[in-house]
């Protein structure tokens, strides 16, 4: 499908077409339509992150071959075109690296991406710059005036080849300059890096297939944390990088013994730092509490939605079994109108719509009303799917568990780059 753009800045593109690329991610199954909330506060309590994100190195090795792009030499301005083949074989080549070496060292290369496609002489649709690009701006690794786009890259690039080159043709070091110096960077490199890191990546690229890391170097996991924390201070993501305890809390949670996975992580990790965050960041804490709040209500209508689907009618009673007991309270416990109001979605139609459909939801909950709540979902989906829908379809056939159960706000996807971050020693620095 084409997208065309009329009159559109190129942050409201950005945005959109991250949204356009989430429909794809896994965990994005969104049946009750309540993706418009989900999406925006993962986006506040955790900016930068998304369900695609592997490994947190790849916020470095796609700038670090993007500027190695930067730094060509040919005598032509080159065609984008042919910049991005380039760049996509660069990807390819690193990630044969990566995954031979960490099988050397007898480590799963789980997490490099395009893994499967090399197993079959392939390479994927999408690569680590394309993944990581609305990442990397979000948490500043760009300088002003960066190219928009991924796609606006590659002419940056082109454009840059040319810049370069009357540079060094002026420039008093000829011959001696190694592209490193504060002048060169601010002259032609759209990336902001850690200087040192990028130089001994670039002496190592020659032999990238015995020295290949999918890990963080100390130096680059202390500029990761310093970019999240410094670009987006007030986000719950900030707060755990910057605070010891609350971190513990946080990766005990997601790795620790006992430490709950899937849906309920983040839910879990409430339990037991909700008291730190409200004691750090009151502002933070609020937010923490508007997004429990919101999940549990979805979790109700998301109980009463599998009920209905054909096979999961008793593994549904079950479930509402165990909720039942606080559909009341949950019912009062969300605010609706902080949440829209934290979001800025108070004059969203998507959310008034949304907004209404909870707020009967609730009224069903707090009075024990389950039949009402059933037919409210049913109503929802219909509105949302039409003819696609599944409760009551005459082919409906069996189904897993549709939706998954409480928001988790990519919240085990931050972790695993705090995790990674920490285990290089960046929380040290």
């Amino acid at each position: 499908m084409q997208v065309g753009w009329i009159d559109f800045s190129p942050e409201e593109r950005n945005r959109t077409l991250t949204v356009l690329s989430s429909l794809s991610e896994p965990g994005s199954v969104d049946e009750l339509g309540v993706g418009i909330v989900r999406d925006a506060m993962a986006d506040k309590l955790f900016p930068g992150t998304s369900t695609l994100l592997t490994k947190a190195r790849y916020f470095f090795l796609v700038p670090y071959l993007s500027r190695f792009l930067e730094e060509g030499h040919d005598s032509s301005r080159q065609d984008p075109r042919a910049l991005r083949e380039q760049f996509r074989g660069l990807e390819r080549n690193c990630a044969v690296g990566l995954r031979n070496c960490e099988r050397a060292r007898g480590n799963s290369d789980e997490g490099v991406i395009g893994r499967v496609a090399l197993s079959s002489g392939k390479w994927v649709t999408r690569g680590p710059g394309e993944i990581y690009w609305a990442s990397l701006r979000t948490l500043g690794f760009m300088r002003q005036g960066a190219p928009d786009s991924y796609q606006a890259m590659f002419a940056y690039l082109a454009d840059a080849r040319t810049r370069d080159r009357q540079y060094r043709s002026t420039s008093k070091q000829g011959e001696n300059d190694d592209g490193l110096s504060d002048d060169r960077l601010a002259f032609s490199s759209m990336w902001n890096l850690p200087r040192g890191s990028y130089k001994k990546w670039r002496e190592e690229w020659s032999q990238w297939n015995s020295k290949a890391s999918v890990a963080l170097t100390q130096e680059e996991a202390a500029f990761l944390r310093e970019k999240i924390v410094a670009s987006h201070p007030d986000s719950l993501y900030a707060l755990i990088l910057s605070d010891d305890e609350l971190r513990s809390i946080a990766l005990a949670t997601a790795y620790g013994e006992g430490g709950t996975r899937g849906d309920s992580s983040f839910h879990e990790f409430l339990s037991h730092g909700l008291a730190r965050i409200q004691n750090l960041s009151p502002a933070i804490g609020k937010t923490c509490a508007h997004a429990d709040g919101f999940s549990e209500l979805v979790l109700g209508c998301r109980i009463a939605y599998n009920m209905q689907l054909s096979g999961l009618e008793e593994s549904g009673t079950e479930e509402w079994a165990g909720f039942a007991p606080r559909a009341s309270s949950v019912a009062h416990g969300v605010d609706l109108a902080g949440v829209a109001k934290e979001l800025r979605l108070s004059s969203h139609p998507g959310f008034q719509v949304l907004r209404r459909f909870l707020l009967r939801s609730a009224a069903c909950m707090d009075a024990s009303d389950l039949d009402g709540l059933k037919e409210q979902v049913r109503r929802r989906e219909a509105d949302i799917k039409g003819t696609r829908r599944k409760i009551g379809a005459k082919n409906a056939g069996n189904y897993a568990w549709r939706g998954g159960h409480r928001l988790p706000y990519r919240f085990a996807n931050a972790m695993e780059i705090v995790r990674e971050i920490e285990e290089a020693g960046g929380c040290d620095a």
